[in-house]
């Protein structure tokens, strides 16, 4: 997460993983599986970290997240796991001390002085299982403040964000610029409000649908296909926001 696409000066790092069964040690943090011809692969952490020597110019944060808590000790012995969020420097002497260690032997550097302050650890509020379907329930109460009188479907957005965002999640980074990276590979909040912003200058003033209305319910359409088609409306105007949708663009032709 950037605070600019261009030339940022403050990022954040985030390590998002799921655990149904076991709570988070320290030790499952930073050990190393064997990868094919038994060459050690970055851990949790390592690849969390791995940037760290290249960004002494930065304002930089480190966070691991997960559903599933801790089962570490805090500096003066007490547990963790009934904390939402803790930072490396509120981990006791010997596990931290271990922690850095071991991040350091994987990264082959000396770490920078300030990684106990920036590395921290969250539990995360969303639930393992539906958080899509929190998402998409967090979306119509986004659009009421950011959009107040904005039509657009809010399940039709999610599935377009969500969309675009496994596209980039996808691309090939290009061998260019920091900011054709961020270009390629990121969502800036600049695409975010252009997005918004044409739902918001459109829909209110789009009266065509309005006429279809009128004429399904002069036709004698029924109530249920007449909301089955709006539905479909809105979430073609949501999809058309996106020029790289291809399946719309099939249908286009």
């Amino acid at each position: 997460v950037l605070n600019d696409p261009a030339q940022p000066t403050r990022v954040a790092f985030y390590q998002v993983k799921t655990d149904s069964k076991k709570k988070w040690t320290v030790q499952r943090l930073i050990a190393r599986k064997k990868g094919r011809g038994g060459n050690a692969l970055p851990s949790i952490l390592g690849n969390l970290c791995g940037k760290s020597i290249h960004l002494d110019n930065y304002d930089v944060e480190y966070r691991f997240a997960s559903n599933a808590k801790y089962r570490i000790k805090s500096v003066k012995g007490q547990p963790l796991e009934d904390e939402d969020s803790f930072r490396c420097v509120d981990i006791n002497d010997d596990d931290r001390l271990k922690l850095l260690a071991a991040l350091s032997a994987e990264l082959g550097v000396k770490l920078p002085d300030n990684l106990e302050q920036s590395l921290g650890f969250e539990v995360a509020s969303l639930a393992l299982l539906g958080h899509s379907d929190t998402t998409r329930g967090r979306l119509p109460t986004f659009l009421d403040e950011y959009a107040s009188g904005c039509t657009v479907n809010a399940a039709a957005l999610y599935r377009t964000l969500f969309d675009e965002i496994r596209r980039r999640t996808s691309a090939k980074r290009p061998e260019t610029t920091f900011a054709d990276v961020c270009n390629r590979k990121g969502i800036s909040r600049a695409l975010l409000d252009t997005m918004l912003q044409d739902a918001i200058r459109f829909t209110p003033a789009d009266r065509t649908w309005t006429l279809i209305q009128q004429e399904l319910i002069s036709a004698g359409t029924t109530l249920a296909e007449r909301l089955a088609l709006d539905q479909a409306a809105k979430g073609y105007f949501v999809r058309r926001l996106n020029p790289l949708d291809a399946s719309l663009q099939r249908l286009r032709s």
